[in-house]
């Protein structure tokens, strides 16, 4: 049997899917789809290839994509999609030899047909057993990667109520989150990210934090932020150590004196 040449677009979950991403991440996100539908689930070395090596682009649309057994990525919708058409496909081939095999075989005994028909009546009358829908981002899984575990049971009740497309959005932006805030006292409590839909937040980069130089006066350990340790008065955090506790730095001389008495 022939490849299927195509499957099932649907704009309006494609939009919604990809909101809040760029030109450029929309554009690698359907030549990463267009590469799966050819050749199946991927390795990150060929999806890479795909992206010119441009392992950025690729690590800010990768929450889109699962991973199978075997470490291959793989969109879940294009492939429920893919094989919702190959299964259609195959009923409409069996419906035809079906049909065909019915038309050369219009003479039958009864009793055999009326047996058939009594056991469709028996599958027919069988509970038909729908398949449970994975999520796309699972609570325990939020849990884990939000790294800050507080108010539990009220985080759960309030999971229930966030949609598939919301929790694919806030796969993508709990990492990028969490990156951004290292020290977990600073971070919001997961109820809070939830209930105010954080993820929707622009991420915030901190830059690297100025460390003071050595303090060469123990007396004074106030720093200022900048380029200077303080005590009493201004005192360069290069000075020499203080002679005495009755010595005074002058800021005029740029040295330890003592006060007349």
């Amino acid at each position: 049997m022939a490849k299927d040449p195509a499957f099932l677009f649907y704009p309006n979950d494609y939009l919604g899917g990809t909101l809040g991403m760029s030109f450029e991440q929309k554009g690698a996100y359907i030549e990463i789809l267009m590469m799966q539908f050819n050749r199946g689930h991927m390795t990150n070395d060929m999806i890479l290839h795909m992206l010119f090596g441009n392992a950025q682009l690729w690590e800010s649309i990768k929450g889109k994509f699962s991973i199978d057994s075997d470490g291959l990525f793989f969109n879940t919708r294009l492939e429920i999609e893919q094989n919702k058409r190959k299964e259609y496909s195959e009923s409409r081939r069996k419906n035809k030899a079906g049909k065909a095999k019915e038309e050369n075989h219009m003479i039958n005994d009864m009793s055999v047909h009326m047996e058939d028909e009594n056991r469709d009546i028996v599958i027919s009358s069988l509970p038909v057993l729908k398949k449970e829908k994975k999520e796309v981002y699972s609570f325990d899984d939020f849990w884990t990667d939000y790294g800050k575990k507080e108010d539990r049971k009220k985080c759960e009740t309030k999971w229930k109520s966030i949609t598939e497309k919301q929790k694919a959005e806030i796969k993508m932006h709990v990492p990028l989150y969490v990156q951004s805030t290292p020290e977990i006292q600073y971070r919001k409590n997961p109820s809070t990210y939830l209930n105010n839909e954080c993820w929707n937040n622009e991420i915030i980069q901190r830059g690297p934090v100025q460390l003071p130089p050595p303090n060469l006066n123990p007396s004074y350990e106030k720093w200022d932020g900048k380029k200077r340790w303080l005590g009493s008065t201004e005192i360069p955090y290069n000075a020499p150590p203080r002679p005495s506790n009755l010595a005074k730095w002058d800021t005029k001389q740029n040295k330890w004196i003592y006060s007349n008495f």
